[in-house]
């Protein structure tokens, strides 16, 4: 055989392995993206029936939460105070919001234990005087894996 086509047959056969250890680490994972599929539905869950406390199972300690305004939360009763204004009070401007978020990707896991996505919300804000915006946003989390399983950072 000649040399060219040695090299190329053990060329060959390690892209092959890398494949194949690819395509297991990608199943191994597929529990993982599932846990993570089933949290993205929970949050979006909690904040569109405004049960802010609902979000508390998916939440690491410590976390950060980043609202469109750019305002940082790391407690959830703080977080809860800020999201009810917009619904309750004489100025309260809103009736509703419905988030509608997509994973723009499967998780990044950037180690054992913890991982990083994207993607995309349509979002629906329902006003008190029956006007109603959509607003396409995007978002970003951070992700580990706690013994309790998968929370957001």
């Amino acid at each position: 055989m000649k040399k060219s086509g040695l090299v190329l047959k053990s060329v060959m056969m390690l892209g092959l392995l890398a494949l194949t250890a690819n395509l297991a680490v990608a199943e191994e994972r597929q529990e993982d993206h599932d846990a993570l599929r089933l949290m993205l539905k929970t949050g979006a869950e909690a904040l569109n029936t405004r049960n802010i406390e609902g979000l508390r199972p998916i939440l690491n300690d410590p976390f950060f939460i980043t609202a469109i305004d750019q305002k940082t939360f790391t407690d959830l009763g703080q977080f809860k105070s800020y999201y009810e204004q917009f619904f309750t009070g004489d100025k309260a401007p809103l009736k509703s919001i419905t988030f509608n978020p997509v994973a723009g990707i499967k998780t990044t896991f950037i180690a054992e234990n913890a991982g990083i996505c994207y993607g995309t919300s349509g979002d629906t804000y329902v006003f008190k005087n029956g006007q109603s915006k959509q607003m396409n946003t995007k978002w970003t989390a951070t992700v580990v894996k706690t013994p309790g399983g998968w929370k957001l950072a």
